[in-house]
């Protein structure tokens, strides 16, 4: 990984991937952070994200990094600090590919602040 990125592309695609495969699309859940009635389930696929990131990539990653990750591609806020905006366009681009969040659940609109120095 470059310049100490912890997070791939591939990563994040393994992530949307897996939680298309094991609890559907996104758009179907009924809850906002898990889907519905599968809070607990949901939380275990996400430890075992965490074990095969960490053994594969060689550091530890936690299962609430992996939740935090999974945050950025579902979220719908519309104003995105400069800071996080990387993490945003990635998480939600690779959300998107996987097929685990469809195109309406993207902003129409974003504004992001801009760094003045």
């Amino acid at each position: 990984m470059k310049n100490g990125q912890k997070w791939t592309l591939l990563m994040r695609m393994f992530l949307y991937e897996t939680l298309l495969t094991r609890f559907g699309p996104y758009g179907e859940w009924e809850e906002t952070y898990h889907p519905k009635g599968r809070k607990g389930e949901f939380w275990q696929c996400l430890e075992e994200l965490s074990i095969h990131f960490s053994r594969q990539y060689g550091s530890e990653i936690t299962a609430s990094a992996v939740h935090h990750q999974f945050k950025w591609g579902i979220t719908t806020q519309d104003n995105i600090r400069p800071t996080y905006i990387v993490q945003f366009l990635k998480n939600k681009a690779a959300a998107h590919e996987a097929e685990f969040i469809q195109t309406n659940n993207l902003p129409s609109l974003m504004l992001l602040e801009k760094n003045v120095a």
